[in-house]
């Protein structure tokens, strides 16, 4: 990121994720995740899988 600014060449990873207790079982085809403390930028989508591409619309023309 420069200056702060936020653009369509700024590097960022998404991920879906879900908080569990412990790392002791995780399922086949997942990846434990360790989130370290920071700012970060959370966005909760409402509906059937098929129906992101509005939240998603949401997030990058907001």
């Amino acid at each position: 990121m420069t200056n702060g600014q936020f653009s369509h060449m700024t590097f960022f990873e998404k991920w879906a994720a879900v908080e569990v207790a412990d790392f002791g079982h995780t399922p086949p085809g997942m990846s434990p995740l360790d989130v370290p403390g920071g700012l970060y930028a959370v966005f909760v989508h409402h509906g059937p899988a098929s129906e992101f591409r509005h939240t998603y619309q949401n997030i990058f023309g907001t």
